[in-house]
């Protein structure tokens, strides 16, 4: 993600989360970085279009993806993710593409 947010004019983060507040779409995008500062090297007009929800986590305690209590980021990531079932038409198939994604 700072990658994206160190270049010169940051027109592609522009452009993709414009469309994405522009339309009937409903996407996730989701950056990675291990600056805790990235969000301040945006410009005015990018953070204008962020939502601003961010999810923080640590590196996982164990050489695993996770702690002893099973809590690593894959499976925060996903429970963040998924809707729950039947909320809307098409959650399960979502939520089904959500865990395929998550297990790569």
């Amino acid at each position: 993600f700072d990658l994206f947010a160190h270049s010169q004019k940051q027109t592609f983060l522009y452009c993709l989360l414009d469309s994405l507040q522009k339309s009937q779409a409903k996407a996730v995008v989701i950056g990675t970085t291990c600056r805790h500062d990235c969000l301040d090297l945006l410009e005015k007009r990018v953070k204008s279009r962020f939502s601003h929800r961010s999810v923080t986590l640590t590196p996982p305690t164990t050489l695993e993806d996770g702690d002893v209590h099973g809590s690593g980021a894959k499976s925060i990531l996903t429970d963040i993710l998924t809707l729950p079932d039947g909320s809307v038409a098409g959650a399960e198939s979502y939520n089904d593409q959500v865990r395929r994604a998550m297990e790569d």
